[in-house]
């Protein structure tokens, strides 16, 4: 019968010390949601920024293809490779790219193509 009066004082005090103890592990669960979030938000806005950066690129790259394109299939390149002898190393005088930095890519395909003929 005396182990009953150590009980009731010790649960009592055991009561705050586990809401105490409950509070604390809440507050650490909800701040590592909020910090899951913020990462994937991050993570997706970089993620969103490479997407955007990789499109950019692509319609660089397509646009020099086409350019690439256009001057091949030009007639006097077609020209050109008709009249070169098999296996001969005939070589193209390369332009001036600082002359050709600043204009259009249109313009710089006319440019190449002339200069090809």
């Amino acid at each position: 019968m005396n182990w009953v009066w150590v009980l009731i004082p010790l649960t009592a005090l055991s009561i705050p010390i586990i809401a105490i103890i409950s509070g604390v592990i809440e507050k650490y669960i909800k701040s590592q949601e909020r910090q899951a979030n913020l990462m994937s938000e991050e993570m997706m806005s970089e993620i969103m920024a490479l997407r955007d950066a990789s499109e950019q690129q692509r319609q660089i790259y397509e646009q020099r293809i086409a350019n690439l394109e256009a001057i091949v299939t030009t007639q006097a390149w077609q020209n050109q490779e008709s009249h070169a002898l098999p296996g001969s190393d005939q070589r193209y005088p390369m332009p001036d790219l600082e002359e050709l930095k600043n204009l259009s890519n249109e313009k710089k395909v006319a440019i190449l193509a002339e200069k090809l003929k």
